[in-house]
C-alpha cells in the first residue's frame, strides 16, 4: 500500500481523506477560496496547488454560473396594504416593512 506523504499546501486533499470523499466541486470552492485571501497571482496559485491556469479558469468559471443561477428567487407582486411591502419566504415567515420606514432611511 502506498502512503501519501504530507503536503506543505492546505490546499490537497488531508491524507485521511480520498479524493472521492471530497466532491470536486467543493476542493475547487475552497482552492478559490484560499486564492482569493492570497496575494498571489493565478499563475502563482495554480503552480503552487499543481493544476494548471486553465483548469483554475475553468472551475472559476464554472462555480460562478452555478451560484449566479441560484443567486435569486422569482417574486410575486400583488397590493396587500398601501404603504407596506410584505415579502414571504418559502419558510412561512412573512416580513412586513412600512413605506414610511423606508422613506426615513438616510
Amino acid at each position: 500500500m502506498v502512503q501519501a506523504t504530507p503536503s506543505p499546501s492546505t490546499d490537497r486533499v488531508p491524507a485521511n481523506q480520498s479524493a472521492e470523499q471530497i466532491s470536486k466541486s467543493q476542493l475547487w470552492q475552497e482552492r478559490i477560496a484560499n486564492y482569493e485571501r492570497s496575494a498571489l497571482s493565478i499563475a502563482e496559485y495554480s503552480r503552487s496547488i499543481e493544476c494548471s491556469v486553465a483548469s483554475f479558469y475553468q472551475w472559476r468559471r464554472k462555480l460562478r454560473q452555478s451560484t449566479s443561477k441560484s443567486a435569486f428567487l422569482s417574486v410575486q407582486t400583488s397590493t396587500l396594504e398601501v404603504g407596506n411591502i410584505e415579502v414571504r419566504l418559502p419558510n412561512g415567515i412573512s416580513i412586513v416593512i412600512s413605506l414610511q420606514a423606508i422613506d426615513s432611511l438616510p
